[in-house]
C-alpha cells in the first residue's frame, strides 16, 4: 500500500507541475492583458483536469508576484505603472541583449533556420493579422535565440521577466506598423546571426525591445497619466 501511495503522489506531483508550466506558458505568451481576472473553471476545463492544481499554480505565481490576489477570492494580473515598466525594460535590455551577444557567435545553423522559418510565418500572421498566432511565433523566435546562448541561468532569469511583460506583448503585437518594425528587428537578428555578428545581435535585440517599449509606454501613459519618468 506505502508504494502504491507513493506512486499516486509522483503522479498528482507532475500534474501540479504540468498545469503550473500551463499556466505560465499562457502568461508569457501574452494570452491575457493587464488587469484580467483568471478563472479557475475555464483553466480547468481547458487543461482537462480538476480546479485544485489550477488553484495551485495561481497561488504559487501569487507568492511568485505574477498574479495578484483580488477581493472576492478572485486572482488575476496586476497592473503596473510606468516607472516599473521602465525598470522592467531597462532589465530585459540588459538581459536581452547579453543572451544575443552570447549566442551570435556560437548559434547552429539549424536554429539560425528555425529562426528564419518563424520570420516567415510571423510575418505571415502579421499579413492576416492574427495576433495570437504572432505572439506565440515572437516568443518561440527569441527563446530559440537566448537559448542558443548555453546559458541556462540566464535563460531563466529573461522567462521570470517575460512572465511580468507577457501580458503587454498583446498591445505590441497589435499596432500593424508596430509588427512590420518587429519583423524588421527580427530579420536584423537573422542577419547578425548568420554573420557571428554578436554586436550586431545585441543591438539588433536591443531595437526590437525598444519598438516595442515605445508601444506599451504611450499606451500606459494614456491609461495613468505621465507620471514622474514623462
Amino acid at each position: 500500500m506505502n508504494v502504491l501511495h507513493s506512486v499516486e503522489r509522483i503522479q498528482q506531483r507532475a500534474t501540479n507541475l504540468k498545469v503550473y508550466d500551463q499556466v505560465r506558458d499562457a502568461l508569457v505568451a501574452g494570452r491575457f492583458r493587464p488587469g484580467d481576472t483568471l478563472s479557475t473553471r475555464q483553466f480547468a476545463e481547458a487543461l482537462g483536469v480538476s480546479q485544485m492544481p489550477v488553484r495551485e499554480a495561481f497561488h504559487r505565481l501569487v507568492a511568485e508576484g505574477v498574479l495578484e490576489n483580488r477581493p472576492n477570492r478572485t486572482i488575476g494580473l496586476p497592473t503596473i505603472t510606468l516607472p516599473e515598466f521602465e525598470e522592467i525594460v531597462e532589465m530585459r535590455i540588459h538581459l536581452e541583449s547579453f543572451a544575443a551577444f552570447k549566442a551570435a557567435p556560437i548559434i547552429a545553423e539549424q536554429d539560425v533556420s528555425a529562426l528564419c522559418s518563424l520570420a516567415d510565418d510571423m510575418e505571415r500572421a502579421a499579413g492576416a493579422r492574427d495576433t495570437t498566432s504572432h505572439l506565440g511565433l515572437n516568443r518561440q523566435f527569441h527563446f530559440i535565440l537566448y537559448r542558443a546562448s548555453g546559458s541556462t541561468e540566464l535563460v531563466k532569469l529573461i522567462e521570470q521577466i517575460w512572465l511580468r511583460i507577457g501580458p503587454f506583448l498583446n498591445w505590441i503585437s497589435s499596432p500593424t506598423d508596430t509588427r512590420a518594425r518587429s519583423n524588421r528587428n527580427h530579420r536584423a537578428i537573422i542577419a547578425a546571426c548568420r554573420d557571428r555578428d554578436a554586436d550586431g545581435a545585441a543591438k539588433a535585440v536591443t531595437k526590437d525591445l525598444t519598438d516595442g517599449a515605445e508601444v506599451v509606454r504611450a499606451r500606459l501613459r494614456a491609461l495613468t497619466g505621465p507620471g514622474p519618468t514623462a
